[in-house]
This record gives C-alpha cells, sequence and structure tokens, in this order.
C-alpha cells in the first residue's frame, strides 16, 4: 500500500512530491522500536534504502516518464493503538491528543485535526452531534505517570 501527495510548494521555494507506504514482505513487528535511544537512533539513520528504492520504483510505476531532479528519502515511524483506531481527546486539564494513526493516517489527518480542534473546544472534552463517529471510539488510554530516573 502507498500514499501519494499532491504536489507542495514549500517556504524555500522547492516543490516536493512525499508518497510514502507499507512494505508487504516486511513484518511490521520486526520494526518495532522500543525506547526512546532506539527512535532516536531510526530517525537519526536515514531510514530503510531499500524501502526508498521500492518506493522510488513504485513512483515511476505511477507515473512514467517522471523525472525528479533530487529524490529524498528519510526514517518514519508510526504509533499504533490496541483498538486500531486513533486516540482524540483529553488526556488532562486543558490537555489534549490526536495521535495513534496505526500507520495509515495520511489520508485521514485533516479530519483527526478537526476531531482534535472541536474536542479541546467544547466544554466536555467530546464532539457528540459534531459527526457520525462518537468521540468514545477514540477515547484516549491515560496509562499512570511513571517516575522519571
Amino acid at each position: 500500500w502507498a500514499y501519494v501527495l499532491p504536489p507542495i510548494t514549500y517556504p524555500d521555494g522547492t516543490t516536493r512530491l512525499k508518497l510514502g507506504g507499507g512494505r508487504h514482505d516486511v513484518d511490521p513487528a520486526t520494526r518495532e522500536l522500543h525506547g526512546d535511544d532506539t527512535l532516536v537512533e531510526w530517525y537519526r539513520s536515514g531510514g530503510d534504502p531499500s524501502a526508498a528504492e521500492e518506493m522510488s520504483g513504485f513512483l515511476h510505476e505511477l507515473i512514467p516518464g517522471l523525472a525528479p531532479l533530487h529524490v529524498l528519502s528519510d526514517a518514519c515511524a508510526t504509533c499504533n493503538t490496541p483498538g486500531r483506531r486513533p486516540y482524540i481527546g483529553p488526556v488532562g486539564p486543558n490537555l489534549f491528543v490526536a495521535t495513534g494513526g496505526n500507520g495509515f493516517a495520511a489520508k485521514s489527518s485533516d479530519e483527526i485535526g478537526r476531531l482534535g480542534a472541536v474536542c479541546a473546544l467544547a466544554t466536555d472534552g467530546e464532539w457528540e452531534g459534531d459527526t457520525e463517529l462518537p468521540s468514545t471510539l477514540f477515547k484516549p488510554l491515560v496509562l499512570p505517570a511513571r517516575a522519571l530516573s
């Protein structure tokens, strides 16, 4: 699976076509990152070169004849929730989250952000009546705080 965003012109004047996706030949469990150090190391690595080649090949199949001036690849990570739905809602007084896209949020990020804003602006942290989806489906699980060592 993959996603391709429309070309975006950035403040530095460059125009970029962004794409990403999942690989069917890689078990997602082999990519789990446990702890802050492994996550930082992954982001600093620049990502998996074979995944960059695969995505570049996919783009050329999708848009034959495309001749990019430059190809840039980077690492990314996803947050997965036990229920496979994003968490959208309050996690404390005046503190809200919209997280846990489970690797599929690029296509729905505008709506996830909108629901997060509606939730934060609501007096009770709910968005009932705003959408057919009840806010209870996306209620964040809040774990007890752990002591910093």
